[in-house]
């Protein structure tokens, strides 16, 4: 991940906003409504205005973009802007209660569209023809950037028993699929859950094909997703067209991406989930080089992560339902700009593709913000 990369997704994230205001008056203008009056529209412009005043600073020089403090500036404004906007299109909502709802917004690349989900808590980006990847992922309240690139993306590989060796078994389809498979079913639209189907055909190297299911579900209100936490969603998976034949040794490698919020690892804590919500004393440590984690080196088995950030005292757990094969975790540095740079982890969930065989085999993981 570069600066210029940042940035690029930073000047998409200002556009879409830009649009989603400029629809809104729109609307307004034709029910001859004027908001521009309103504080909160005054409010949402000076937000803009601080936005595009930092890009413009960086313009010059993109590795500038993927500094702590540039790269923290620029969200806190942007999504500040962007709770003033809620609270113009959503003005007679509980914020306790809260909303949730999707749109179709242009990708930040190519001429394809990706999910807008919004909540008065997150906006999430997704891309239905990777299977319901997670583009963007911004977290309102504390006007941070989580996800800038693919999260939630799924790959197959071949691995033995001990979790550390990798070896190609199964490589992603995704163009010119032989099935006529739609990018993703509404399963379920209120306006307090959104469940959104995404499923995507995967190739072996000789042809044989499974498709991989995920029901995606989000929850309005504070406290709606699970009783501890402040948000979140959660993502059932499983294989259609698996044998029960499948060698044990072939996972389903789930990749996660998130930049920290305080930009650096110093204050970062990754420590392992364990089964009926426990969480283990251990402590992972975040380095460059790619550690594995596997399921037997923790009693009960290895349910998760969760993620603490203490500078920002920021905690966030992905949380499996039924345990895991393993994990492989490391840290990554963004650009070239010295001990002043962002950091992110990229995290690879390990699931056994046997026990994702049907939907009668299915795995639910629970991203929650504490």
């Amino acid at each position: 991940m570069s600066g210029s990369a940042l940035r690029e997704h930073a000047e998409w994230r200002r556009g879409v906003l830009g649009r989603e205001i400029d629809d809104f008056l729109a609307r307004n203008a034709a029910a001859s409504r004027d908001i521009t009056s309103l504080p909160a529209y005054k409010r949402a412009l000076e937000f803009l205005a601080e936005a595009d005043k930092l890009l413009a600073e960086s313009s010059s020089n993109n590795e500038l973009f993927n500094l702590t403090a540039s790269r923290r500036s620029y969200w806190n404004s942007l999504l500040h802007a962007q709770v003033e906007v809620d609270k113009l299109r959503h003005t007679e909502v509980d914020p306790n209660v809260g909303w949730v709802g999707f749109r179709a917004v242009p990708a930040a690349r190519g001429e394809e569209e990706w999910l807008a989900v919004d909540t008065q808590l997150m906006t999430i980006f997704l891309d239905p023809s990777l299977g319901g990847a997670i583009m963007e992922f911004d977290y309102k309240p504390r006007k941070v950037n989580l996800v800038c690139g693919n999260s939630l993306y799924e790959t197959f590989e071949h691995r033995p028993s001990d979790g550390h060796v990798a070896r190609p078994r199964m490589r992603p389809k995704r163009e010119h699929s032989s099935m006529e498979i739609p990018p993703y079913a509404v399963l379920r639209s209120t306006p307090d859950t959104l469940v959104l189907r995404f499923r995507e055909e995967l190739s072996t190297v000789d042809e044989q094909r499974c498709v991989v299911v995920k029901d995606v579900t989000f929850r309005a209100g504070i406290g709606a997703h699970l009783p501890n936490a402040t948000t979140g969603f959660s993502v059932e998976t499983w294989l259609e067209g698996m044998p029960e034949s499948v060698s044990e040794e072939l996972v389903l490698i789930q990749q996660w991406e998130f930049v920290l919020p305080s930009g650096r690892a110093e204050s970062c804590r990754l420590r392992p989930l364990l089964c009926v919500g426990g969480v283990s004393e251990r402590e992972l440590e975040l380095k460059a080089e790619k550690r594995f984690l596997h399921t037997t080196e923790l009693p009960g088995g290895l349910y998760g992560l969760r993620f603490v950030d203490e500078a920002e005292s920021f905690s966030m757990d992905l949380r499996v339902a039924k345990p895991l094969h393993g994990l492989s975790y490391r840290l990554v540095e963004i650009g070239q700009s010295g001990a002043l740079s962002s950091q992110c982890f990229e995290i690879a969930l390990i699931y056994s593709a046997k026990r994702l065989r049907d939907d009668e085999h299915t795995n639910t993981l629970y991203l929650s913000i504490v």
